[in-house]
């Protein structure tokens, strides 16, 4: 056996291979957080979203392309959280775009309260968009209060 038939035997082993065998991710087939946040789609369908409330007070913004590959933090613009807390008072979180550029972070009270709301507002390819989420979705909370866990379901927001 020659050499060159001894190399090309090995880099399809070693390297075609298993890229060809390898199956790609349907689009929206994972709603599984990566940050322990709660996972929305985008009403066009390009783009996840994952919302996580910090359990020591704090709202944190990924966004991820419709098979979840991580997208960068300017995907949107003019970010806007604000949590209608019980009571009716409403805390607006100041949220600014991380160093690394991955996500978008701003600093709140702690949301220990399953009946808060917490709104979130982008600009995605230049259009609005808002959703209110109940702070009883999110894991921390959910946690906290002792409830079930929701299994990863696919999140339509609209």
């Amino acid at each position: 056996m020659s050499k060159l038939t001894l190399l090309t035997i090995v880099c399809w082993l070693l390297v075609i291979k298993p890229l060809y065998g390898q199956e790609s991710q349907a689009p929206h087939g994972d709603h599984v957080p990566d940050h322990n946040g709660l996972v929305l789609m985008h009403s066009n369908e390009e783009m996840h979203f994952e919302v996580v409330v910090v359990e020591a007070g704090g709202i944190e913004l990924y966004l991820s392309d419709a098979i979840r590959m991580q997208l960068p933090a300017v995907t949107v613009s003019d970010v806007v959280v604000e949590i209608e807390r019980t009571g009716g008072s409403v805390e607006f979180v100041n949220m600014a775009m991380s160093a690394s550029g991955d996500a978008w972070s701003g600093p709140s009270k702690p949301v220990t309260d399953a009946d808060s709301i917490v709104r979130i507002g982008f600009l995605f390819n230049g259009e609005p968009f808002f959703v209110d989420i109940p702070a009883m979705a999110f894991p921390p909370l959910r946690e906290l209060m002792k409830l079930p866990m929701a299994s990863p379901e696919e999140h339509h927001a609209a």
